[in-house]
């Protein structure tokens, strides 16, 4: 105890920049703020020396909740504190070893050491949460049967507070909000926004299948892909990576959302692009793979990418997406997220989960 409190160490990325890899902890993190009995404490992994120097407070910690990092940074965390029999919590948002394999992106021993440090971090933590059932039964098939608890992937409060402010300015100020430059890209085109950042084999594959559309594209059409600038078509622009702010204007001054996923383009749960989109109701053409971890119908939700490229020119497509009945598919994603994937969700399934862990510690001790 902390005088008189609990106190959690959230060991996880750097918070420099918001990535995907951040959005957990900081739901965490928002999740735990200002709780009077918790004394709480972000541990920001930047590099393995940083790692070192903060093994003494990781140590220290009531309750420490790693999420974000890679499976060695988990495994080492876990196996250290159940030598000195004190409560993990090692959140699972995806596992990198099953996507890995999926895509085959990575050779045999790279691999083979992502499974050894997803199976310790796994067995040798206190608590396991998970982004979602199908996670959940692949970490019991692969690493072992134990209690998972599903927390689901949640919008970041970040993100809707931006995005709440910045819905009230009309296109042509959010495209001024994205700089001269990119205004320039922008204006006077309907926009299909892509964000695939390359860190990621899934999002290079769809990547490509977006500039393989170029030609199919009139000029009245610009694909917009974020996170990557190695793509630059007649319609088809990698813009690289766009602070947080104006990645938000961005998709707020959209048309669309597209997300061509490869059917192995398997993830831990619902993506957090998809979230996003659906938050500000923009209409969503994409995979099955893209709706991993949400349960959404095709042609009730989204529109599969597959029809638009099969049935008809992608173009015709397009301006069918562009008509206001089609906005039907957007809204109703919109209230599915909300229902099901709000923040609010989040720190009600993490707080009962806390209240759990104190509860235990309590009549060990016992209270």
């Amino acid at each position: 105890m902390w005088k008189d409190r609990i106190s959690v160490v959230l060991v996880g990325p750097s918070a420099d920049k918001i990535s995907g890899s951040l959005l957990r902890p900081l739901n965490i993190w928002y999740s735990l703020r200002g709780i009077l009995s918790i004394h709480l404490v972000y541990v920001a992994v930047n590099s393995f020396t940083r790692f070192i120097e903060l093994i003494p407070k990781i140590l220290s910690a009531d309750i420490v909740i790693v999420s974000g990092v890679n499976p060695w940074i988990s495994a080492i965390v876990a196996v250290m504190r159940m030598l000195i029999r004190k409560a993990t919590v090692v959140d699972f948002h995806g596992s990198a070893w099953y996507e890995a394999s999926a895509m085959g992106s990575h050779g045999t021993i790279f691999k083979t050491f992502l499974f050894v440090s997803e199976c310790f971090a796994y067995r040798f933590s206190s608590y396991i949460t998970a982004a979602s059932t199908l996670l959940a039964k692949i970490l019991n098939i692969y690493l072992g049967e134990r209690s998972v608890y599903i927390i689901p992937n949640a919008l970041t409060s970040t993100f809707t507070r931006v995005a709440d402010t910045l819905s009230e300015y009309s296109k042509d100020e959010l495209l001024r909000v994205l700089g001269e430059e990119l205004r320039k890209i922008l204006v006077g085109k309907k926009v299909l926004l892509a964000p695939l950042p390359d860190v990621f084999k899934a999002n290079v594959l769809a990547a490509q299948q977006l500039e393989s559309l170029s030609e199919a594209l009139s000029d009245d059409y610009l694909i917009v892909i974020t996170g990557t600038s190695r793509f630059v078509k007649d319609r088809v622009v990698g813009v690289g990576h766009l602070p947080f702010v104006k990645y938000v204007a961005l998709l707020l001054a959209s048309d669309a959302v597209v997300l061509p996923y490869p059917a192995n383009a398997v993830c831990g749960g619902a993506r957090n692009k998809v979230l996003e989109a659906a938050y500000c109701k923009k209409t969503l053409i994409t995979t099955r793979a893209g709706m991993m971890g949400l349960i959404t119908v095709p042609n009730i939700h989204y529109i599969p990418f597959e029809n638009c490229i099969s049935s008809s020119p992608f173009d015709h497509c397009l301006e069918q997406v562009m008509k206001k009945c089609w906005m039907n598919r957007a809204l109703r994603l919109h209230e599915l997220v909300l229902s099901q994937h709000s923040f609010e969700k989040f720190k009600l399934h993490l707080l009962k989960l806390i209240l759990h862990i104190i509860k235990r510690k309590l009549v060990r001790l016992g209270w």
